[in-house]
């Protein structure tokens, strides 16, 4: 694909930004030009893994964080956290 728009129009139809029109003529596109469709492939395999990826935070900062939440608060936010101020 020689061109950012047409790469921006492959984005907007695998996440189907576009109208029913524009789709409509992209899906032409994809079977009269080889290299439209070669793109649409490779980007629509890279979402397909992308969406699979499963993230988890370590747990170092889990840790991290329950070390945080357990610290006892200053007397000033205790107060405030009770509607106290």
């Amino acid at each position: 694909m020689k061109n950012d728009a047409g790469k921006d129009e492959v984005i907007r139809f695998i996440y189907d930004e576009m109208t029913p029109e524009e789709a409509g003529d992209f899906e032409t596109r994809l079977q009269i030009d080889p290299e439209c469709r070669e793109l649409y492939e490779d980007l629509r395999d890279v979402q397909e893994e992308l969406n699979s990826l499963r993230c988890s935070p370590s747990n170092a900062l889990l840790n991290s964080i329950m070390r945080y939440a357990r610290q006892p608060k200053p007397a000033d936010e205790r107060q405030v956290s009770k509607g106290i101020a």
